[in-house]
């Protein structure tokens, strides 16, 4: 993985004609600033591998992972590094196998409507609370304690820390010099977006390549990498459709 100084050094001389280094603090400023943009438009663009999180519970340690499960509302907060819930599943501590069926998420109007608060089998999407963390509420009467998770990650900005140290590296995990850009199939799609961001900031015409080499980046890897491709119904509550004839219409293969 490159680090952010290396994307911010390759869109400044491509995209401005000035040295990689020494660099004047204003242009590492506005570089950084167009990082924050474009390097977020790139990384919500695709479910990027890289930004994929392995599975984890709702008893995890990591406090950028999972903050709180409050068992007697049901609202259950992630960490800091949590962007995107993608699939939960229950835990039954009395089902050794574990293979409980996921939980869907509720559409609050129809919530409304019927007047449910959360209907059992699902959970509701929550507003993030005071420090931004991603929050759920699943159904208490349930009496599931434990949820195994599938997530995304949040698109990390780079900054200019003023405690980094060369020597301690570490300590300062969101400095320019330190941060990685995650997406490394895109690398040339950052630099090329930032470059032109950087060129219109002083005035020059944009190439605007950069949208063709995310393309690129992305049947890389979602056409030449062996992916799966399944199709799931958006609601747990259906049956197999019937043509008339006793031959069901759904088909539950892969794609």
């Amino acid at each position: 993985m490159r680090t952010v100084i290396d994307i911010v050094e390759d869109a400044v001389s491509d995209g401005l004609g000035l040295p990689r280094s020494p660099m004047q603090l204003d242009v590492l400023k506005e570089a950084l600033a167009r990082y924050q943009k474009c390097g977020k438009i790139i990384f919500d663009l695709v479910n990027w591998d890289n930004g994929k999180l392995p599975y984890f519970q709702t008893d995890d340690t990591d406090s950028t992972l999972m903050t709180s499960f409050d068992t007697t509302t049901g609202i259950i907060t992630f960490g800091t590094s949590i962007d995107i819930i993608r699939a939960i599943r229950p835990v039954d501590p009395n089902n050794v196998s574990n293979t409980n069926s996921a939980i869907w998420a509720q559409n609050q109007v129809n919530a409304a409507v019927n007047g449910d608060d959360v209907s059992p089998g699902r959970f509701i999407p929550m507003n993030d609370d005071a420090n931004g963390n991603r929050r759920i509420q699943v159904q208490v009467d349930d009496g599931i304690t434990t949820y195994k998770i599938v997530a995304s990650k949040r698109f990390i900005p780079a900054v200019i820390d003023a405690a980094y140290d060369v020597s301690d590296e570490s300590a300062t995990p969101t400095d320019y010099r330190v941060l990685t850009w995650p997406v490394d199939h895109s690398d040339p799609a950052i630099v090329a977006y930032m470059a032109d961001e950087l060129r219109s900031w002083d005035g020059q015409t944009e190439k605007k390549d950069w949208s063709a080499l995310v393309q690129v980046a992305v049947n890389k890897t979602e056409n030449i990498q062996a992916r799966d491709h399944a199709v799931y119904p958006e609601s747990p509550m259906f049956s197999d459709g019937d043509d008339g004839y006793g031959n069901s219409t759904w088909d539950s293969k892969s794609y």
